[in-house]
């Protein structure tokens, strides 16, 4: 139980730290909905290391079709939102 507390701590830190290195005030609010909704992909993206490149089992378990499908479908919104719009020339 111990190991699975410092896991958390130490993805909460990565987290803050994260958030400290932007400030949400100075960019314009896509780029702001844009970073806090990857933040979920990087942290499943961490629990996907764990699991398969360091070889811990409980997080291995947690990974599941409908969490990847998730992942890929915060992606591709994010992609979405963040594409600029062809402009037609009239």
């Amino acid at each position: 139980m111990e190991r699975q507390q410092y896991d958390n701590e130490f993805k909460v830190m990565i987290v803050e730290l994260l958030n400290s290195g932007i400030k949400t005030s100075q960019v314009s609010p896509s780029i702001s909905g844009s970073y806090i909704y990857l933040q979920s992909v990087v942290s499943f993206i961490m629990v996907a290391v764990y699991a398969f490149i360091l070889g811990y089992d409980e997080y291995a378990q947690d990974i599941n079709f409908i969490k990847i499908l998730s992942c890929l479908m915060v992606v591709a919104g994010v992609y979405l939102i963040s594409k600029k719009p062809k402009v037609k020339l009239a």
